[in-house]
C-alpha cells in the first residue's frame, strides 16, 4: 500500500507574471520530494482551487524541497484536469552546498523552503518565526543574536 502524501499547501506558492505565463516557485514542505509532486498530479488539488494560485498549461515551475538544498528548475505545465496539474521534466536539477551556510557553537543558518532562518542548536528549532530571504540576511541576523566577542 501507497503512503499517503499530503497535498500542496497553497501559501507554499509564490508567483509571477509574465506577458505569455506565469512562473510559480514551490516551497515543497515535509517529506514531500520533487520526484513525488511530477508523479503525482493530485496533489496540486489545493493549489488548484484557489484562483490566485491555480496554474494553468504552459505556466512554468521551480520545485523547491523541504531542506532547501535541492530545486527542480523550469518545469512547464503540461496539462490541468478537475484540480490535477501534470508537469514536464525539469530544465535541470541544482543541488546546494549545506555545509556552505554559516553557524557558530549555538546558532546556525538554515534553508527553510525558499528562504533562510536561524536554527538554535540548543533549543533544537529555528529562533523565532522569522525568515529572511538570503543567506546573507539570516547570517546578519544571526550576527545580531550572538555577536563575536572581542578580547
Amino acid at each position: 500500500m501507497k503512503p499517503i502524501m499530503q497535498k500542496i499547501d497553497p501559501a507554499s506558492v509564490s508567483i509571477a507574471a509574465f506577458n505569455s505565463h506565469r512562473w510559480a516557485r514551490v516551497a515543497l514542505r515535509g517529506s514531500m520530494t520533487i520526484d513525488a509532486v511530477r508523479e503525482n498530479p493530485s496533489l496540486w488539488a489545493n493549489v488548484q482551487s484557489y484562483p490566485a494560485t491555480r496554474l494553468a498549461k504552459g505556466d512554468r515551475i521551480d520545485l523547491v524541497s523541504a531542506d532547501g538544498l535541492t530545486i527542480g528548475l523550469d518545469f512547464i505545465v503540461t496539462r490541468t484536469l478537475a484540480g490535477e496539474l501534470w508537469l514536464s521534466k525539469p530544465a535541470r536539477l541544482v543541488q546546494l552546498e549545506a555545509d556552505a551556510l554559516y553557524e557558530n557553537e549555538r546558532y546556525q543558518v538554515q534553508p527553510v523552503g525558499t528562504s533562510f532562518g536561524v536554527y538554535d542548536k540548543r533549543a533544537k528549532h529555528l529562533h523565532g518565526d522569522k525568515t529572511y530571504p538570503t543567506a546573507a540576511a539570516a547570517e546578519s541576523a544571526l550576527h545580531k543574536l550572538a555577536p563575536v566577542k572581542v578580547a
